[in-house]
């Protein structure tokens, strides 16, 4: 199974992530949102920039949408690309989950990053965060 596969959506963008951990899925997904917004002529590149991101949600899918979101305002913010994500993700579905993350990027240059899709947001619709045979599997639509 590849990391991200791109979903056919008739307004918005689509994707599904899949991972080996449920850090991996959200790695995997904030890769997803990155390539979405730039095209790269050199990925992976310069990571001048860091930002530690902590999140709270009473579920994974909620948590998600935190985290992604967060890392959307960041770059907004920043001025950043990012392109390398570290996730840790504790708690349950009692007590709620906790994200700590960090996004590592650089400052944005439009000769090397082509823009892609203007994010404006993501959505709860089609959301989800799960296990199955093994693998952990994110599907987000996000609104462009």
């Amino acid at each position: 199974m590849t990391p991200i596969e791109w979903l056919d959506h008739t307004a918005d963008a689509a994707f599904r992530a899949s991972g080996e951990s449920v850090d991996d899925v959200f790695c995997e997904a904030a890769h997803a949102l990155s390539a979405l917004m730039f095209k790269l002529d050199s990925p992976g590149g310069q990571t001048d920039i860091s930002r530690r991101i902590d999140a709270f949600a009473p579920s994974l899918p909620e948590l998600l949408v935190e985290w992604l979101s967060e890392l959307l305002a960041q770059r907004e913010l920043l001025q950043a690309v990012f392109t390398r994500f570290e996730v840790a993700i504790s708690g349950d579905h009692v007590s709620g989950f906790h994200l700590e993350g960090r996004a590592f990027g650089e400052t944005l240059d439009c000769v090397r990053h082509h823009p892609g899709a203007e994010v404006k947001g993501i959505t709860l619709l089609g959301l989800e965060v799960r296990q199955d045979a093994g693998a952990w599997i994110a599907q987000v639509v996000v609104d462009v």
